[in-house]
């Protein structure tokens, strides 16, 4: 959602001056171009699958080639083998604009069906897939967990997100299969980040992100850390900095090893044995991980953390807005700061008073885990990729990791490459990820050069080696221009070429840079908060 301002002449004068920087250094640029790797990067297509799809939000494809997809206002879809579609069935979910919602009991700003895993032997003869998705109707029976109380919330105004296991026979989606595996509370009446991915570890549990649940339009594009009675929607330490919630999380769960008291728990969970946590928490301080995967090689989490609008600095509130991909290794127990901390862990100030001018000492970042990239809406010399646009919404794609003889394999070069999407740039990035360190090689980022992705929201690898995309759409709700795509080696490149990979920037990393700044000081935007 963009919010337009006059440009005052002192951002005229700056853009310009980055724009003229820019053309000193095209000569560089052209230079550098020519230097291409002959590694076979970038030499990507897309092809389209299917465009009839409405808001797509997750996309998986099973061993025999079966793709699977949800849509937002809850309808689970079948592309088999032979290419033909079908809706399976549509789990009910409270979602904003979605069909019957007749009270605002129904109706949920960010809500609806956002999170999808299918079982390793799914097929298109059916099998058990997992969901994550917001109940119709479930305001005011928020779960009340042991160390809920502590958690804070009105439990009157709030609901449910739920993970549950179904059934799919043939082509249909047996609703009456569902079994109810957890439940999260939602607040109702402020919106967002209620996060949603749903991964496999090697050991056969599953790790769930959970959004903050925090409203962020009352902090300035800063930390929401209003402590106020009557402000538990705009607080994200009761959240996300709160052990004893589930939400600002990445939850760890045993989904096929039910206890005798119906816990979940795996007994190896990091915080098992400490009464402040709940047992679920594997890792904590995230804002909007809407979208995580899990690097088959070290089992460590990446994740996309969408990050606040600020537009630049204050030194009475703290830093900019970043958006990042942060690493959780294998065996979680780690801390991501959120909303005390952001980017390198960076500090914000608290107050004791929201919204008075009385700024206190800065949050204690130490201890927390510094995001591995972070970009602002700014032009960044430390990311200076992230730079060809002015919103920004980062989605952790998978590691590509395929030792398959599929036909869409892509080239060697691409092995243990993360590939990042994002969301609001209509774009992807790949970047280096080493399984023994478990860290991002930066300083080899290349730009995806690809055309044809519109509001990547999630991708995973199919056993033809293919990268399958669901596009989004433009837009927030009933978007256009959604699809099911796939991304396949070989065809032109339709977009920016890279320069060596292990130099600095590409080739039109001025003009980009230049350009970002042109548009961000004339008209400052906001990240897309659907997510």
């Amino acid at each position: 959602m963009f919010s337009l301002r006059k440009p005052s002449l002192r951002r005229v004068a700056v853009a310009v001056a980055l724009l003229s920087l820019a053309a000193l250094q095209l000569d560089f640029g052209r230079a550098a171009e020519a230097q291409l790797p002959a590694t076979g990067l970038l030499d990507l297509s897309v092809e389209t699958i299917s465009t009839d799809v409405s808001d797509p939000t997750i996309v998986e494809v099973a061993d025999d080639g079966t793709i699977v997809f949800v849509e937002r206002r809850g309808a689970v879809n079948l592309i088999g083998p032979d290419g033909a579609q079908v809706e399976a069935g549509v789990i009910p979910v409270s979602a904003n604009q979605c069909a019957d919602c007749p009270t605002e009991d129904f109706a949920l700003e960010e809500g609806g069906l956002h999170g999808l895993l299918l079982y390793p032997d799914f097929s298109a003869a059916g099998g058990k897939l997992l969901a994550y998705y917001s109940v119709p109707g479930s305001l005011g029976t928020a779960p009340v967990t042991p160390l809920h109380p502590d958690a804070g919330g009105d439990p009157t105004e709030e609901g449910i997100f739920r993970l549950s296991r179904f059934t799919v026979t043939g082509t249909t989606l047996d609703l009456s299969s569902e079994e109810i595996l957890l439940e999260n509370a939602t607040e109702w009446y402020e919106c967002c980040h209620y996060g949603g991915d749903i991964e496999w570890l090697a050991d056969g549990t599953v790790v769930l992100s959970t959004g903050d649940d925090t409203n962020p339009h009352e902090s300035n594009g800063f930390s929401p850390h209003d402590a106020n009675e009557g402000r538990d929607g705009f607080n994200a330490m009761r959240t996300s900095q709160n052990p004893a919630d589930r939400r600002g999380k990445i939850l760890r769960i045993d989904v096929d090893d039910l206890d005798e008291d119906g816990s979940l728990v795996p007994a190896d969970n990091p915080h098992v044995d400490d009464a402040a946590y709940d047992p679920y928490v594997y890792a904590m301080g995230f804002r909007s991980n809407y979208r995580i995967d899990v690097d088959p090689e070290s089992q460590a989490i990446i994740v996309g953390n969408v990050g606040p609008d600020a537009q630049r600095p204050d030194a009475a509130r703290g830093p900019e807005g970043h958006d990042e991909v942060e690493v959780v290794p294998a065996g979680g127990g780690t801390n991501h700061g959120w909303p005390m901390c952001i980017g390198e862990a960076e500090p914000y100030v608290q107050y004791d008073a929201f919204g008075a001018d009385n700024p206190g000492e800065p949050f204690d970042c130490s201890g927390t885990v510094p995001a591995q990239i972070h970009y602002t809406y700014h032009p960044d010399l430390s990311f200076p990729i992230m730079a060809h646009g002015v919103t920004r919404t980062a989605i952790a794609g998978p590691v590509y990791r395929y030792d398959g003889d599929g036909e869409h394999a892509f080239p060697e070069a691409y092995q243990g490459q993360f590939l990042m999407l994002e969301f609001s740039r209509n774009s992807m990035v790949t970047v280096p990820f080493d399984a023994e360190t478990a860290t991002l090689d930066t300083s080899a980022m290349l730009p995806g050069a690809l055309g044809s992705l519109t509001g990547p929201i999630d991708a995973t690898i199919g056993p033809d080696g293919a990268v399958y995309v669901a596009n989004y759409g433009a837009g927030f709700y009933n978007a256009a221009g959604g699809s099911i795509a796939r991304i396949v080696p070989g065809g032109p490149l339709d977009g920016v070429l890279p320069t060596d990979a292990g130099a600095d920037t590409d080739a039109t990393a001025p003009i980009a840079l230049a350009a970002a700044a042109l548009l961000v000081l004339l008209f400052p935007t906001r990240s897309r908060e659907l997510i």
